[in-house]
């Protein structure tokens, strides 16, 4: 390439591609944009998986180089990926741990990563919401309602078939993420009303949610690692939470006490939250006020959260250390680990049994 690698760029990266690997699939076209990155997905499909690979190794590398202080920042090259790195048949769904990891990697997403890392974070929410790409990127402004409870419902019409398009009801979590990005959506082009915009006020392209969810699951390695890639479809059969076949999710949002079967249990879950994260008034990080209307660990922003199955205490030491303790419903444990992963925090959180044995943990 003729440049330090740690410092090469986009255009540089770009170029490197073309010269190395892909002048032979692009049929004289100039690999420049999208216009080359669609000739190449329709064209040369296993070629463009291919790249997208060395994208997620460039990804891992100039993480690697940025946690060692050697780059401010790695280079963000979303716009490099064909998003034809997908599997197969149905996708399979994230397992408890990697939606937690995915979640912590959405709150990670930010100003250094992406200019509108905003939209990029309420694109990656949607799919959660058991939406499809193309939905995503046609939903409407126009079919935005926000109801009296602070919840909102959405629209994504198909107007090539006159069709309204289903009603989606937004989790919590995703209302905040919209809330955050409504104030910097860009001023639309004339005549789009769609709600995820681009560059110019213009829609994005339907593989743009698929080229991103790649870059934001590089961003650990647990979720850049594995195979089949996490895509778009796969963060879409996922979903926020598990739904059992009673179709009741296993996270309610109900402010029942601790449910009588554990009442008399002895303290079976304790665990520390990285320093300095504080989880009352003033330690909250912005955007989290889902808190909330979600689980009834509501009381987590003061010193004790209680549901119908969980309830721990919160204690932080002279030193800055938070410790956290108390008794869960031993199969809910992923349950808590997503919701801190939900605000951002890093931690550790171990099960014991009935004689003390540590019997399972979670780190994150």
């Amino acid at each position: 390439m003729g440049i330090d690698p740690l410092h090469a760029g986009l255009i540089d990266i770009a170029r490197w591609s073309e010269e190395t690997y892909l002048a032979p699939y692009l049929d004289g076209h100039a690999f420049n944009g999208p216009d080359a990155l669609a000739h190449l997905a329709q064209t040369s499909p296993e070629a463009a998986k291919s790249h997208d690979r060395r994208i997620t190794a460039l990804n891992q590398y100039y993480g690697a180089a940025a946690s060692r202080n050697l780059i401010p920042a790695p280079p963000n090259l979303t716009d490099l990926r064909s998003g034809l790195d997908r599997a197969d048949g149905e996708p399979k769904k994230l397992d408890p741990r990697e939606r937690a990891v995915l979640l912590s990697c959405i709150g990670m997403w930010g100003p250094q990563q992406a200019r509108h890392y905003r939209r990029d974070r309420l694109i990656v929410h949607l799919l959660l919401e058991h939406m499809r790409p193309g939905e995503v990127v046609r939903l409407d402004s126009r079919h935005l309602y926000e109801q009296p409870d602070g919840s909102y419902e959405v629209r994504a019409p198909d107007y090539d078939f006159e069709a309204l398009g289903k009603q989606f009801v937004l989790d919590p979590l995703t209302g905040a993420a919209l809330e955050d990005y409504l104030p910097t959506r860009p001023k639309p082009a004339v005549g789009a009303h769609q709600l995820i915009l681009g560059q110019g006020g213009r829609p994005i392209v339907s593989r743009y949610p698929n080229m991103l969810v790649r870059q934001i699951a590089d961003l650990h390695p647990l979720l850049a690692q594995l195979q089949p890639p996490v895509t778009a479809d796969v963060i879409a059969h996922t979903g926020l939470w598990e739904t059992p076949e009673s179709g009741v999710p296993t996270s309610d949002n109900s402010d029942r006490p601790l449910d009588a079967a554990f009442v008399d249990m002895a303290n079976n879950v304790c665990g520390v939250l990285e320093s300095g994260v504080d989880p009352r008034p003033g330690g909250i990080p912005p955007g989290v006020t889902w808190l909330e209307d979600m689980v009834s660990l509501l009381v987590l922003l003061r010193s004790r959260a209680e549901t119908a199955w969980c309830r721990i205490e919160i204690d932080q030491t002279d030193d800055g250390v938070t410790l956290i303790n108390g008794v869960i419903a031993p199969h809910r444990i992923d349950d808590l680990s997503t919701l801190f992963a939900r605000l951002g925090w890093q931690h550790s959180v171990e099960l014991s049994d009935e004689n003390d044995n540590v019997v399972e943990e979670r780190r994150h």
